[in-house]
């Protein structure tokens, strides 16, 4: 709660839908064994160290999201998971069964995202390490999915949470047996109740066993649903091969269609001069690089400085304490006189709903105001 100014207030369950995978748990057709694995009924359950390339990306103590080392120094992860990350030397892939106390803990170095990334396409991401890992095999990619991968199970690993309301779960390893229910142009999906990716299983491998024996990484979680029970959703790997295969190997270089960060991230090249900082040093909005699209003070041009850290400015939508990023002094006629931004209204003086939703306060029993500054649809 906030003592002041009205709290914005989100759709949280759409917001964990798009951003988080991972509830590796038991369902009544599998029989789970001691290291978390959930077998299903005639699955050949992977050995030990067929699962130690998958790690879990930890930042300041926290496990956040999983990933696969695919080649040496080379992790697979979803896209979203390095969003937002300016300082690749801050994250570490660690392994083993428990993250809290890992096998092995390795810096990052460099952290790229496919150059078409958003919350909901191409969200495919790696991670380049410091060094090898030593005793730890890599999982390739495969080459080619089609028709036939529905039906198949295929292992799905994670250090996610146990379900949606288990926060203190988070770091251990759990994989389970998925069936895929459809297939996809860029993705793959499994549907129904059992066994279901949950938050920090993003980035988590879906592991499919070939002819020669050997188990390859098929797909990365990127979604599921908020409660984790009735869909995974998985990017498929195949479809990003050119990308992971060019940026996997060498000395990493970004790409044509990319902009590289002085701290050595590598963003796609649409996201420069857009108004938003995302590089550490804040070259990709400066006014060096973006000439009159840019910015010499701490954020872009579309965002203003809010306890801290750079917020959307003029978006309707008041973040700041202080309402400055929607104020008529910052917006002009698209700012606000009052404490919510202009699409928002005031829910017992103390939160900020959005116009969108006239009766979001009345089904809490909260008391509406300032709904007639709503933009007439």
């Amino acid at each position: 709660m906030r003592s002041k100014h009205p709290t914005r207030v989100v759709a949280l369950a759409s917001l964990l839908a798009a951003c988080t995978t991972g509830q590796m748990d038991s369902r009544d057709d599998a029989n789970p064994s001691d290291d978390g694995l959930v077998v299903a009924p005639g699955a050949e359950a992977p050995q030990p160290a067929e699962l130690a390339a998958v790690g879990a990306l930890v930042l300041d103590g926290r496990t956040f999201c999983t990933g696969t080392l695919i080649a040496d120094r080379v992790v697979l992860t979803a896209g979203h998971c390095l969003v937002g990350l300016s300082q690749p030397e801050a994250l570490r892939f660690v392994t083993g069964l428990d993250a809290r106390a890992p096998d092995t803990s390795t810096t990052a170095t460099r952290l790229i995202l496919h150059p078409r990334a958003t919350s909901i396409t191409n969200d495919i991401g790696l991670v380049f390490l410091a060094e090898s890992i030593p005793g730890v095999a890599p999982l390739a990619p495969v080459d080619r999915l089609d028709d036939t991968l529905v039906g198949r199970e295929l292992l799905y690993v994670g250090y996610g949470r146990n379900g949606p309301k288990a926060p203190d779960s988070v770091g251990i390893r759990r994989a389970a047996f998925m069936k895929v229910d459809k297939l996809k142009a860029d993705r793959f999906e499994k549907r129904g109740p059992g066994s279901n990716a949950c938050s920090g299983d993003s980035g988590g491998p879906a592991l499919l066993r070939g002819d020669d024996d050997m188990l390859r990484v098929a797909g990365v979680s990127f979604t599921a649903d908020p409660q984790c029970s009735e869909l995974t959703v998985s990017m498929r790997v195949d479809v990003y091969r050119d990308f992971i295969d060019a940026r996997g190997e060498g000395a990493f270089p970004c790409g044509p269609a990319q902009f590289e960060c002085a701290s050595g991230v590598c963003l796609p090249d649409v996201r420069r001069c857009n108004g938003f900082v995302e590089c550490r040093d804040r070259d990709d909005e400066s006014v060096a690089v973006c000439g009159e699209l840019g910015s010499d003070g701490p954020c872009g041009r579309l965002e203003s400085p809010c306890d801290g850290t750079c917020v959307p400015a003029c978006d309707g939508f008041a973040q700041c304490l202080d309402g400055s990023d929607e104020s008529r002094a910052r917006c002009g006629d698209e700012g606000s006189d009052g404490p919510c931004g202009r699409l928002e209204y005031s829910c017992d003086e103390f939160f900020c709903m959005p116009c969108s939703d006239p009766t979001l306060c009345e089904q809490t029993d909260g008391v509406t105001s300032g709904l007639e500054q709503c933009p007439a649809e």
